[in-house]
Parts: C-alpha cells; sequence; structure tokens
C-alpha cells in the first residue's frame, strides 16, 4: 500500500469518553464536586488524615471527569477545526474548567501552612498512602 492508498476517511469513536454523559453533564458533575471541596476552604491545615484522603479522592474524581470532557472537545474540534460547534464545545469545556479550578485554588495555598511535622504525620498514615508522591 503506498500513501496515496491509504483511507481519508477514518474517524476515532470519541463518544467512549463521555460514557453515559455528555459534556455539559460530565462538567456539571465536576462542578458539584468542587462546590463540596470549597467546603474544606480554610480548614485544610487541620484536615486529618481520613478527611483528607477524602478531600484527595474526590479531587481526583472531579479531574477525571474535566479531563474526559476536556479531552472529548479537544479530539473533537482536533478533527476538523473548522467545523464551529466543536470550537464552541472547546471554547465552554476550557472556560468551565477555568471556573472549576478558580473555586480549588484554596487547596495548594491552604497546604502550605502545615509545619513539617504535621506533613511528615499525615504522610505516614496509610489512609493516604494513595497520595503520599503528590503531598
Amino acid at each position: 500500500m503506498t500513501v496515496t492508498d491509504a483511507p481519508v476517511d477514518v474517524a476515532w469513536n470519541i463518544d467512549t469518553l463521555l460514557g453515559d454523559d455528555d459534556v455539559a453533564g460530565l462538567l456539571d458533575r465536576a462542578d458539584g464536586l468542587a462546590d463540596r471541596l470549597a467546603e474544606a476552604h480554610g480548614s485544610v491545615a487541620s484536615l486529618d488524615a481520613a478527611a483528607l484522603a477524602d478531600h484527595l479522592r474526590r479531587s481526583a474524581e472531579l479531574q477525571e471527569l474535566v479531563g474526559r470532557a476536556a479531552a472529548y472537545a479537544m479530539l473533537r474540534y482536533s478533527a476538523d477545526t473548522t467545523d464551529a460547534e466543536a470550537g464552541a464545545l472547546l471554547q465552554q469545556v476550557t472556560e468551565r474548567n477555568a471556573a472549576i479550578e478558580t473555586k480549588l485554588l484554596f487547596f495548594e495555598l491552604e497546604w502550605a501552612a502545615p509545619t513539617e511535622e504535621q506533613v511528615a504525620a499525615l504522610g505516614d498514615d496509610p489512609a493516604l498512602t494513595f497520595a503520599r508522591h503528590h503531598l
């Protein structure tokens, strides 16, 4: 087969990224998780290992939801950069992701407050083994 014989209408089925949701549904779920995570605002330094582990698991779930929506939107747009609907979807995902991330900026800032001893004690707790590299 030569290059000129290559198929030209090959397309991936990216719908599997969405599962049973659509992009708006994934982002709505992520936004709801962000609201729940934002309830920790002002208290990150005082979270015990179990609460911190729960927070980090929910944060990972949120990132997975946004990641799927963003991957879908980017791949759809990449398949046809002249498709105005695909471009608008990518812009919508970008804007909603920025709004969600803004709700969660406090965490990284507040995580800088605990002492090294507090962080070490939390890092030694088995509940946080999965997140030790991040912390």
